[in-house]
């Protein structure tokens, strides 16, 4: 059984999702991995930031706009939590957001004795566009 709408892959411009079929999705995976990465920042102690294009519509109540990028925590003090979003401009503010977030967890954990965890941290989200003060 396929679901309609569950499919998605991305146009040229990989940030516009298009409505697929299971086999299109399937074969475009093959070749996409590096397409489907919004952003992936590296916060050493602070565990990684990924946002990713998924590709399956996590709307599974299918009310609303397809559910199609996901922002996940690796390691660190947000091990495992994750969002999900339904765009490609919201995936890359909410990326922008965690990391930030990390940051102000290290301010707090590492006001003074880390000063090397926070700088990497800031200038992350520098990377990515941001001022965090």
């Amino acid at each position: 059984m396929s679901l309609i709408g569950a499919h998605y892959i991305l146009a040229e411009d990989d940030k516009t999702p298009i409505a697929c079929s299971a086999e299109e999705w399937a074969k475009w995976l093959e070749t996409s991995e590096d397409r489907r990465v919004v952003a992936r920042t590296n916060l050493g102690a602070l565990g990684e930031v990924s946002t990713v294009f998924l590709g399956l519509n996590h709307n599974f109540g299918n009310y609303g706009k397809p559910i199609l990028w996901e922002t996940m925590c690796f390691e660190g003090p947000l091990d495992g939590e994750q969002w999900r979003d339904t765009s490609w401009a919201r995936a890359v503010a909410r990326h922008r957001l965690v990391v930030r977030k990390l940051w102000q967890i290290a301010m707090r954990l590492f006001p003074n004795e880390e000063p090397a965890i926070r700088d990497a941290a800031a200038a992350a989200f520098a990377q990515l566009g941001g001022k965090l003060l």
